[in-house]
């Protein structure tokens, strides 16, 4: 009896032993197979290195295409005007005391005419610098006060005039857009970076880009900052859109400050140009300088991503205020243009355009001429001018629709 009992014990202790050993060979021949599982089978999430890397960039500089991302399309507006120059006779004329200026009696009859924008650009055509004389191309800080009541966000800096004070001149009036909550392109210092605004989480670079200096301007900067101003060539833009795209710009404006004064003509140079631009990722070129309307349209092209894009056009869009008294010169626009963003593909769609026509004309107050800028499509403010006035108002919208009723949308 005896015997028999620990021949059970033996047995049940034996079957203990095998049972722990069966479960520790058990738990490792799992784990190793877990280690051996294809990677799509494997319960372990392993994070692709790629994912985590930002998109790659294609020669062109445009972006490839980012991973679908969820969210209604964007709306937004973007508008744009011309030249703004104001010359010490125009000064005077809207002198209140010998420190104040009345501005807003040139703009009041576009006063309305920004009120859809999203983002509204210009370009001034002059300095700001209180430190200095006030001149043709030196305008007291009354004039952007102005441009800010009526509805202008950002002004473009980069015109023939932006180092006739030198890089004093420049950088005073860079403080002063600032200092009013405006911004600016066309003057990049090595100390900065080309900005990219967001617009309704659109993200939207503006280029801008002169094509020389005055006489002035280029004995002021000397050969030595030349690398700090926005001087034309299709290799700086070109390189210029490829960098804001790798910097995740949806949408590209170039601003090029070319042409030739009171000149409408489009030269293949400038088309061959602009096509350079669409092909880089420019979206967007709108052309300043010749302070006329020229030719409107658009481009388009096939880019890196594989997409067919479409670039708008606009070569010239004449002035937003100037002394300049032939017809031509009177004639300007305000360009807007509708933007559909697409947050999924990361793609902007040109959905619409259309140009308020401008008319630019001397008007007299108490024996002062003062020069105004009308916005023709304001049945209100062509009821308060002259029947004279009123007729060159017409001419001046029948010269924009001639330039742009192919955009027009």
């Amino acid at each position: 009896m005896l015997i028999l009992f620990l021949s059970l014990g033996v047995v049940t202790l034996t079957l203990l032993f095998l049972l722990v050993i069966s479960g520790s060979d058990f738990g490792r021949v799992e784990n190793q197979k877990a280690d051996e599982l294809p990677a799509e089978e494997n319960p372990v999430v392993v994070m692709d290195e790629k994912a985590e890397d930002s998109p790659g960039d294609s020669d062109n500089g445009v972006p490839d295409p980012l991973p679908e991302r969820a969210g209604e399309p964007v709306q937004i507006i973007l508008s744009f005007a011309g030249d703004i120059t104001v010359t010490r006779g125009m000064q005077e004329t809207l002198m209140i005391n010998d420190h104040e200026y009345d501005f807003t009696r040139a703009f009041a009859g576009v006063s309305g005419a920004f009120g859809e924008a999203d983002l509204s650009i210009a370009t001034l055509e002059t300095l700001i610098n209180t430190m200095a004389p006030y001149d043709t191309y030196n305008a007291p800080p009354d004039l952007l006060e102005a441009l800010k009541a009526i509805g202008v966000h950002h002004l473009n800096l980069a015109t023939e005039h932006m180092m006739d004070l030198g890089f004093d001149g420049l950088k005073a009036t860079k403080l002063e857009v600032t200092r009013l909550g405006m911004e600016y392109s066309g003057y990049l210092s090595q100390s900065e970076l080309e900005g990219i605004i967001s617009v309704n989480g659109v993200k939207i670079a503006v280029l801008a880009y002169t094509y020389g200096l005055s006489d002035e301007g280029r004995v002021l900067t000397g050969k030595t900052g030349l690398e700090e101003i926005p001087i034309f060539s299709i290799q700086k833009v070109l390189e210029g859109i490829r960098t804001v795209r790798a910097q995740g710009a949806d949408l590209v404006v170039v601003l090029p400050h070319w042409g030739t004064k009171n000149v409408e003509i489009v030269t293949e140079g400038m088309r061959k140009t602009a096509q350079q631009m669409a092909e880089a990722g420019a979206d967007l070129i709108i052309g300043t300088h010749p302070n006329v309307v020229s030719e409107a349209g658009f481009i388009e092209t096939k880019r890196a991503d594989g997409r067919m894009h479409e670039t708008l056009v606009c070569y010239s869009i004449g002035g937003l205020l100037t002394e300049a008294r032939n017809d031509d010169n009177a004639a300007g626009m305000i360009l807007n243009v509708g933007i559909e963003y697409d947050p999924g593909t990361r793609n902007c769609r040109i959905r619409n355009c259309w140009p308020v026509p401008l008319y630019i004309y001397q008007d007299r107050i108490n024996d002062r001429r003062i020069w105004r800028t009308l916005n023709v499509l304001d049945e209100e403010q062509l009821g308060q001018v002259s029947e004279p006035v009123r007729t060159k108002a017409h001419e001046a919208m029948a010269r924009v629709k001639s330039v742009t009723g192919d955009i027009e949308r």
